[in-house]
């Protein structure tokens, strides 16, 4: 009988014991799943492998819905109506769709209402948006200032990294011009863009493009075009305070999540016409208004599925991380960003659902000797990991079509 309750305490206490540490054990991983900060402090990541991006800036979002969506399609008339400043001077049908021209002696507009080649029976790949530009004393301001920085959202290219001429970082971002302060000029795009039949979008990128920047990339813009061989495209404008104008990267969103602006897919898969691999939306806003917008792929959303729970930020960055534990890294790489976005996936010829993603920005730097410019090089190259954010499941293209 002693015998018996010796053991009988000692199965107690073993069971107490093993509660104790189970229990322990889901607080630490309930406090780790809830704390991205608090995972990475933990985690061992593969060698050359780092993180580049703070976790507490992740925006993290329980649950969500995927929808149904088409093709945005534009409204000439509501486009033509709430956009153009002048009367219609010239009209012309193009692959990407209708094309509008107006204007007077000083001030030209241009007007494309994209429609994917429809116009004219045939499939262009160019819908869902517009390509509009003020050209006022024969200066297209866009290209103007396309020099001096980089007219796409995301990382920087190439050039902003080896000479810095286009570096958007450069610029302040939410910055006041002196023409009109950037809370005003925001405010009255998202009136406009509202009236000329825009979706929901919030601001993505954003900088303030001053004289004192834009004269600094200059100058390295002109000593960077000795290695280029090319023509001073600098020397043909004057620089001045007429030219500081407002940057815009604009993300279409639904239900306070992003669709995704930047090109995902992996490279090396092949894409078909009516895919969509990012919505764009770009504005620059000069001392005259609106000087350029172009938009493309916009989609309208059709209807609802079922709201899901999302896989968390851990178990989407562990996911990363475990993926790279499988390969050997011979170049530093950089996970620079994490963002929940929607993707757009093509399910038929005009469909695609709109799936919420973790996109993780990805940078692997490379380095060389260039012999012909006697220096060291080192650049780096992007790309992106995609997963389901409610699947878990690695999103490698925007297609489901075969």
């Amino acid at each position: 009988m002693k015998k018996f309750m010796i053991s009988f305490y000692c199965l107690i206490l073993l069971m107490a014991t093993s509660a104790c540490q189970t229990s322990k054990g889901r607080a630490n991983y309930e406090k780790i799943d809830s704390d991205l900060g608090a995972y990475l402090q933990t985690v061992t990541l593969p060698k050359n492998l780092t993180i580049g991006f703070n976790p507490s800036e992740v925006k993290k979002v329980q649950s969500a819905k995927t929808y149904i969506a088409s093709i945005l399609k534009f409204d000439e008339n509501r486009v033509i109506e709430n956009l153009l400043q002048t009367d219609i001077i010239a009209t012309n049908n193009y692959a990407e769709g209708p094309w509008y021209e107006a204007g007077d002696d000083e001030l030209r507009e241009y007007l494309s209402v994209y429609d994917g080649g429809r116009s004219l029976g045939m499939n262009s790949g160019v819908q869902g948006g517009i390509s509009y530009s003020a050209v006022k004393d024969g200066i297209h301001l866009g290209s103007k200032l396309s020099i001096l920085v980089g007219n796409a959202p995301g990382p920087p290219d190439n050039n902003a990294q080896e000479y810095g001429f286009n570096l958007k970082s450069d610029y302040g971002s939410f910055k006041n011009l002196s023409f009109k302060d950037y809370d005003d000029v925001l405010s009255e795009l998202k009136e406009i863009l509202s009236a000329v039949g825009f979706p929901e979008f919030t601001v993505g990128e954003t900088y303030s493009l001053d004289l004192q920047t834009m004269l600094e990339h200059r100058a390295v813009y002109q000593e960077a075009i000795t290695d280029f061989n090319n023509e001073d495209e600098s020397e043909e404008y004057t620089w001045s305070k007429d030219d500081e104008a407002y940057l815009f990267f604009f993300q279409q969103v639904i239900d306070d999540i992003p669709l995704s602006n930047i090109y995902w897919q992996r490279p090396n898969q092949s894409a078909l016409p009516e895919e969509v691999g990012a919505t764009s939306i770009e504005v620059f806003y000069s001392k005259d208004g609106i000087r350029n917008i172009i938009a493309k792929d916009l989609l309208d959303v059709k209807k609802s599925v079922e709201e899901k729970t999302l896989i968390s930020t851990v178990d989407a960055l562990k996911k990363l991380i475990d993926s790279y534990s499988e390969i050997l890294l011979e170049n530093k790489t950089t996970v620079f960003s994490m963002e929940l976005c929607y993707v757009a996936i093509l399910k038929s010829e005009s469909s695609f659902e709109l799936v919420p993603a973790w996109i993780f920005g990805i940078a692997e730097t490379s380095s060389w000797k260039d012999q012909r410019k006697g220096k060291d090089i080192s650049l780096e190259s992007y790309s992106y990991y995609v997963l389901n954010a409610i699947s878990g499941e690695r999103i490698e293209k925007a297609s489901d079509i075969q």
